[in-house]
């Protein structure tokens, strides 16, 4: 059901209802038009039907730049601490007000915001909120989706969920309210929205289908601009369609007043607070439809997960995991995460029969001496769950415990990837007691808990292997091992030579300048997998630290041809496990191109004479880090956007970018003749 209203008292809050919207968006819901040309799907688009020539506009497209970079704001409200309530997907924090607080945990309900119905409510007090925000500006976001979990206390009055406020002498700013209840004791979900013209038409919509005191309930409504003052509103309760109209008024009333979580305020005289639990209240800026309202309805404890969802990774570390009582362990679930969306809910189990405990990080006390098993749960943004135990060992602290002594085989020591090692820790021993646990580090990230782990190396490099020991009072012992393994080098070259290197997409300006490649891939950040063993020890049988590396850039083609100079690096920690605070880093000569189609350049440098970050050299032994390639100016200036640089060395990056260029590296041992690029 709906009805129109004029200037209805309870105008609701456009901004309000985007936040109860989701994060993500499935690929299924984008569309490959584009009316406007802005890069947007019209599918996603807020402003494809209202232009706003009054905003900035850098792409001029006749849409302001509000509209052209729509964004979402996500409130998990699950976790919460302190008194704010941090936006996952935007800079749009709300702030906790009249006694708004975080509920207790219940069951497999890892907290929410408790709101009194009675002046406790969180805000956006200002009106700087992120672009893409409903009802910011009178040309503002056309179209959104507004999602959130609810578990209200009392439907006989007028709850609001999200809203943008307006005042008795502002009636023109009001711009929507999402609400549950009513003064008159409709139990249902209601969605207001306001025209923003000097005559404030309103519409107000109702569901079909009552909601429920008491019960947890996912409610959401989108809104559509159509044109020609008419716009779509689609109300689901429970991930199903539960009422709308196609002929509500349009478009939104631009609203600079304040976004409000829990609150609608007309003036002193007339407030409405929410009373219960609110919980992953979000903003979308594009409309979901009802198969995308099911898949990405979000709960806070009801398990199983919606279909298609992939269960979040359990993961946290506990630090110390033995000691004497009392023992104070302190837990970090940061480390968890989710493949597909949020991680909602953290729950602790102690293992030592205290109550349950919620939140990403605590600290707990052990008070008596035994063996415990910690045990996290936590809850993705679809319902599904999983764990991850850790062994706390908690000693009586008798006076003049002996500690353990840890001692144990490998076999083998060293080999080529991949380098299968048998560990054996029988030999261990406790001179006055026994021995509770044992927990390995293979030095590559690889953990084991077993008396005698076998484990595979899968990458070259030199690693320690540690045996940590603990005995029946909580003391340590530890022993390493030296593991060395050698790597298979690449394929391609003939005799000893090796091709360590092979760019062969184009370069674009995400690449910054600054194309590199990987071990490990980072799609996302622009950089790739390294050639297969490229990364990997050399030195044997073959000594490549006094070799040569040859180097040949093919054009293929580039938007304006420029003049450039290409130099090729090699980075490598100074240690394997240092990372960037400390590494190694040396580079070839430049060599001069021209970005015309066709254009082949080759050069080869000596690897003892190439340029080396404060005079170190490369360790030919120990696995590198990263390889990349240089773009300059024929100034020798970068051509990039990285800091510390000039901003695109002064240039244009459209005229140099996508620059399509293979980028070929081979080196050559000492005493080794190359073989000639024909062979590649």
């Amino acid at each position: 059901m709906f009805k129109c209203t004029r200037h209805g008292r309870f105008a609701v809050p456009v901004a309000l209802l985007m936040l109860l919207a989701l994060v993500a968006l499935p690929g299924a819901y984008a569309q490959s038009a584009d009316s406007d040309g802005d890069g947007i799907p019209d599918a996603d688009d807020n402003c494809v039907y209202t232009s706003n020539p009054s905003q900035a506009d850098a792409n001029a497209n006749g849409f302001g730049d509000a509209c052209d970079k729509p964004t979402s704001a996500y409130w998990p409200l699950g976790d919460g601490t302190g008194t704010t309530a941090v936006d996952q997907a935007g800079t749009n924090a709300l702030t906790l007000r009249g006694g708004a607080a975080w509920a207790a945990p219940q069951g497999d309900f890892g907290g929410a915001l408790q709101l009194s119905g009675s002046g406790a409510f969180a805000d956006r007090a200002n009106d700087v909120l992120s672009t893409g925000i409903p009802a910011q500006s009178a040309g503002g976001p056309q179209q959104f989706t507004l999602m959130a979990w609810i578990r209200p206390d009392n439907l006989s009055v007028r709850n609001p969920i999200l809203s943008k406020q307006g005042t008795s002498v502002s009636g023109k700013r009001r711009g929507f309210m999402l609400s549950a209840g009513t003064d008159e004791g409709t139990k249902k979900l209601y969605f207001e929205v306001f025209k923003g013209d000097s005559v404030g038409e309103g519409t107000t919509v109702e569901s079909s289908v009552p909601l429920v005191a008491g019960q947890w309930q996912h409610v959401a409504v989108t809104y559509s601009y159509v044109g020609n003052g008419t716009s779509k509103i689609v109300l689901y309760v429970n991930g199903e369609m539960a009422g709308g109209t196609t002929t509500a008024v349009g478009p939104i009333q631009g609203n600079p007043q304040p976004l409000d979580l829990g609150r609608y305020f007309w003036n002193q005289s007339y407030q409405r607070y929410f009373g219960g639990l609110i919980n992953e209240a979000r903003i979308l800026p594009v409309v979901l439809d009802a198969v995308g309202i099911k898949n990405f309805k979000a709960g806070p404890s009801f398990g199983g997960g919606s279909g298609g969802n992939l269960p979040p990774v359990a993961s946290f570390t506990a630090s110390p995991t033995s000691g004497a009582a009392p023992l104070t362990v302190r837990f970090d679930a940061s480390a968890s995460s989710d493949p597909d969306g949020q991680i909602t809910g953290r729950r602790w189990d102690f293992g030592d029969g205290s109550p349950f405990e919620w939140g990403r990080t605590k600290s707990h006390v052990y008070s008596a001496a035994g063996t415990y098993v910690a045990t996290l749960q936590i809850t993705d943004d679809d319902g599904a769950s999983s764990t991850a135990s850790q062994t706390i060992v908690v000693g009586s602290g008798a006076v003049g415990n002996k500690p353990p002594v840890a001692s144990f085989t490998a076999s083998s020591t060293s080999g080529a990837v991949p380098l299968v090692v048998s560990f054996n820790s029988s030999a261990s021993s406790d001179p006055d007691g026994t021995i509770v646990s044992r927990s390995w580090s293979f030095g590559d990230g690889g953990t084991s808990t077993e008396v005698s782990p076998g484990y595979t190396y899968t990458k070259a490099g030199t690693y320690t292997a540690t045996l940590t020991v603990t005995d029946d009072d909580g003391a340590k012992g530890t022993a390493s091992k030296t593991i060395s393994v050698g790597s298979t080098p690449p394929p391609g070259g003939t005799a000893k030579e090796i091709k360590v290197f092979d760019w062969n997409w184009p370069v674009i300006e995400a690449d910054r300048g600054f194309p590199k490649v990987e071990a490990v891939a980072k799609p996302s950040s622009r950089i790739f997998e390294m050639l297969p063993g490229s990364n990997g020890d050399w030195t044997s049988p073959v000594d490549y630290a006094n070799g040569t590396l040859h180097m040949r850039v093919q054009v293929k083609s580039q938007p304006v041809s420029q003049p450039m100079q290409i130099q090729f690096c090699v980075w490598q920690w100074e240690t394997p496990t240092s990372g960037w605070s400390n590494w190694r880093e040396t580079c070839t000569p430049t060599a001069n191109v021209q970005g015309t189609a066709g254009n082949q350049v080759t050069w080869s440098a000596a690897i003892p004479t190439m340029w080396k970050k404060d005079g170190k050299p490369i360790l030919w032994k120990d696995p590198r880090k990263r390889y990349g390639f240089s773009i300059k100016n024929k100034n020798g200036v970068p051509v990039t956007d990285y800091n510390g640089f000039l901003l695109w060395a002064g240039e244009d990056p459209k005229k140099w970018y996508p620059l399509d260029a293979r980028f070929t590296v081979v080196v050559v041992p000492k005493g080794a003749t190359f073989s000639g690029w024909s062979n590649y």
